[in-house]
């Protein structure tokens, strides 16, 4: 027969506590729990009214009163209902009068179990009803039958002696607590079941009974018919008559060893969640919708610099995050943090939080609300993680990378620079070459002469100009040797002064002994002048020029945000001015050619496109520092180099001289060919012309005995000039070669050849400066293979 399910109000205002009781009580085996609810003391007594509830769970912190005034207004309204009184505090106090006000049971919310509850409820009915029973036997027959069966079949054990102590009644639960069944205990002194040792505090407690003082939660010891020892949480009651005579006593018992394990447990598990938030490097916190509260873990108030004795100095609520929180960060924060409660999913966000001494460091924040079964947001818990050390990396990296692309995209400008300059130095030999030409025979006073020596300057600019491409793009030959950076700033100062003016006070800080450069002299002398130039330019007003230069080293971990650079010693330049300062927005810019901020005519925009230039070719680096109107920065670190020695003896200026040897040839450009085949000719050599690679190699192997010289294009169809170099080497080594490019592509093999003793003529040339080489490669032959080549 099915048995109906036991009547359960509960008074509490709790949303997460009502939750905790539906789930605990619908766990229940037969006959289980049917469970009502209100969170008001007036609803609770118009449900009491009904008669219809078994027992009553009470929680004491209603806001309508305070403490046990709920308890003594409901048991006005139902003394007979058994009420189980739920508190969130543990007060000895609260709970003894609880139950002397008729309370059948205190339970704490905080170490509260589904299997506690379920318990309790039973063993407030059991005693209710005992008592009810003990008092009225005209009970019906219906709630005689009833409590008999709640009495049978509770897993406590439930004991009725008489006033001297002899077993009158003993249920299944007694019997599996004790090990007796009840033809063994009834009619037997209860004095069997405790050891000596506890029969005098048991006496009292039964003696007290006897008086008509009910005793709860009384611990002692038990034996088992085994022999071994139970521990017992018994409450002892005296059973009266229906006049109010004490006639008998009642004992409930508990098996304290299942309680003992659950709350050893729940200890455990405290503990381990104690130190699992002491351990973590996560600053944790709970924070409460309604109040604002909040709760937070030790760490996280370490990590803001507030451990310790100021650790009161972090508030216990929300705004204490929230105020120091970066002012550009605190809006977007609040809203994140709205919209995923909102949308009942978990937020991440970075933020900045200040320390207690004032620094600002990042966190990563993580978190979730939690919802009462209406879906209302109540509490919000999270985890915050300090991402300082990951942010500074992150900005590294991201400067790093900006440089990298920097430096490619001025490496791809610089080729195509490049290869404007080569092809316009040929055009600029041709024009050279046949305006001097075309002046041969002329009067200085002809204006014919004078408009062609017009034409030879336009060259000149015109060449200048290349030679700032090549520069940029890395593609000129450097003549390098031992430089003193203060002897070379000491020049340079010599030359800048009438240039700057007077309204520019000029200041030159030079520390001693920093070291030797080795790089091109003139070179790095132009890169210094272009940086003071547009430091002059930016101070129209004139104004503090200040050109310095010290010793510096570069780390590993610096070198490493800057790939083009290694570690190692630098002789670093600095050169600053008081003007206008870069705009951030056109600062990375700054390098490229033809950029400029100037008016039309006042820069090509190639000055400091030559200044990048002459570091990257020196194995440098150049960083900018500016703001606008405060001034700029430039700084050039440029590595030390080994003394390198002049070579032994004086210079000895030669006269061009001409020759009768047999020359090869090989330029692609046919207005350059012949420019350079006229120049031969003119001094007397004889010449033979090829208008490519293979073609010259042919040349070679029709002549072999003829040749004495080949003066090869680098850059040239079919085969280039290094690999025409390579073929003509192969199958003559004793042949010499000269190099004729207005700029190299392959600037690392043609540097290996130049190491090998190949010569270069850089185009544009003069006509002296091409002969000029060309006789001393010829002269430099050792006498078996002039003899060999004039066979």
């Amino acid at each position: 027969m099915q048995v109906r399910p036991i009547q359960v109000l509960l008074v509490e205002d709790e949303s997460p506590d009502v939750e905790f009781a539906k789930r605990a009580l619908a766990k229940a085996a037969e006959p289980g729990f049917q469970l009502s609810h209100c969170d008001r003391l007036s609803s609770a007594a118009e449900h009491l009214r009904s008669g219809r509830f078994d027992v009553l769970l009470l929680d004491l912190g209603l806001p309508e009163c305070c403490d046990l005034e709920a308890l003594a207004e409901l048991r006005k309204v139902n003394r007979e209902i058994p009420i189980v009184v739920l508190t969130g505090l543990r007060n000895e106090r609260i709970a003894l009068a609880a139950l002397e006000q008729g309370a059948q049971d205190y339970l704490v919310k905080g170490s509260l179990t589904a299997d506690t509850l379920a318990r309790s409820i039973h063993f407030a009915i059991q005693r209710q009803q005992l008592l009810a029973v003990t008092i009225d036997r005209e009970l019906s027959l219906h709630a005689r039958a009833r409590l008999a069966a709640i009495v049978e079949d509770s897993d406590d054990a439930i004991i009725g002696e008489t006033l001297d102590g002899e077993i009158t009644d003993w249920n299944q639960g007694a019997e599996k607590m004790y090990g007796y069944g009840a033809a063994e205990a009834v009619g037997r002194n209860v004095s069997f079941l405790f050891p000596p040792a506890a029969n005098r505090p048991f006496e009292q407690v039964r003696a007290a009974a006897r008086q008509g003082r009910a005793c709860r939660s009384f611990e002692t010891e038990f034996v088992h018919r085994d022999g071994r020892s139970i521990e017992i949480s018994l409450s002892i009651s005296p059973i009266r008559d229906r006049l109010g005579k004490i006639i008998g006593i009642s004992k409930i018992g508990r098996d304290l060893r299942h309680h003992k394990r659950v709350e050893q447990a729940l200890q455990n598990s405290q503990e381990r969640l104690e130190m699992a938030v002491r351990g973590s490097n996560d600053g944790l916190g709970d924070w409460c919708l309604a109040t604002g509260e909040a709760c937070w873990s030790p760490r996280m108030r370490e990590m803001l610099g507030y451990g310790g004795e100021v650790a009161n100095e972090f508030e216990d609520n929300f705004s204490a995050v929230t105020s120091r929180m970066h002012p550009d960060d605190r809006e977007r924060v609040v809203a994140e943090i709205a919209q995923g409660i909102a949308a009942h999913v978990a937020v991440r966000t970075e933020f900045r939080l200040r320390t207690r001494s004032g620094e600002y460091r990042w966190f990563q924040g993580r978190g979730r609300a939690v919802y009462d079964p209406q879906g209302r947001p109540y509490h919000f818990a999270g985890a915050m993680t300090d991402i300082t050390d990951r942010k500074k990396l992150e900005l590294e990296l991201a400067e790093r990378d900006e440089q990298l692309r920097q430096s490619h995209k001025l490496e791809a400008v610089g080729s195509l620079a490049g290869g404007i300059a080569h092809e316009f130095n040929n055009l600029l030999q041709a024009i050279c070459g046949y305006t001097r030409y075309a002046m041969n025979g002329l009067d200085e006073a002809e204006q014919r002469c004078q408009d062609l020596q017009q034409v030879l300057k336009a060259a000149d600019r015109a060449a200048s100009l290349t030679r700032e491409l090549l520069g940029f793009s890395r593609r000129q030959m450097l003549e390098r040797g031992s430089i003193d950076p203060g002897e070379l700033v000491d020049d340079l100062v010599r030359m800048l002064r009438p240039l700057i003016g007077e309204q520019i006070d000029l200041q030159v800080v030079l520390a001693p002994d920093v070291g030797l450069l080795h790089g091109d002299r003139g070179l790095l002398q132009q890169m210094l002048l272009n940086l003071c130039i547009n430091a002059r330019d930016a101070m129209p007003d004139g104004g503090p020029l200040v050109l310095k230069t010290q010793r510096a080293v570069l780390s590993e971990h610096y070198c490493a945000l800057h790939p083009m650079c290694k570690p190692g010693t630098y002789v670093l330049f600095s050169v600053s001015d008081a003007g206008c300062g870069i705009p951030p927005e056109i600062r990375q810019r700054i390098f490229e050619p033809f950029f400029t901020t100037k008016e039309v005519g006042k820069g090509t925009g190639l000055g400091l496109a030559m200044v990048y230039g002459c570091v990257e070719q020196h194995g440098g680096l150049i960083n900018v520092y500016s703001e606008p109107n405060l001034g700029t920065t430039f700084r050039v670190y440029l590595p030390l180099g080994e003394a390198v020695e002049p070579e032994a003896g004086a210079t000895v200026v030669r006269a061009v001289a001409g020759g009768s040897e047999t020359i090869l040839v090989a330029e692609d450009e046919p207005i350059v060919r012949d420019l350079t085949v006229r120049i031969l000719k003119d001094a007397g050599y004889r010449v033979l012309a090829a208008a490519d690679g293979a073609e010259a190699v042919e040349l070679l192997e029709a002549h072999a005995d003829e040749i004495s010289l080949v003066l090869l294009d680098a850059v040239m169809p079919k085969l280039t000039g290094h690999q025409a170099y390579d073929r003509i080497k192969f199958k003559n080594p004793h042949l010499p070669v000269v190099f004729c490019s207005g700029y190299d592509p392959e600037m690392g093999q043609v540097k290996l050849l130049l190491q090998e003793g190949v010569r270069m003529v850089q185009k544009p040339f003069d006509p002296d400066q091409l002969l000029t080489i060309l006789r001393e490669v010829l002269d430099a032959r050792v006498p078996s293979e002039a003899s060999a080549c004039a066979v």
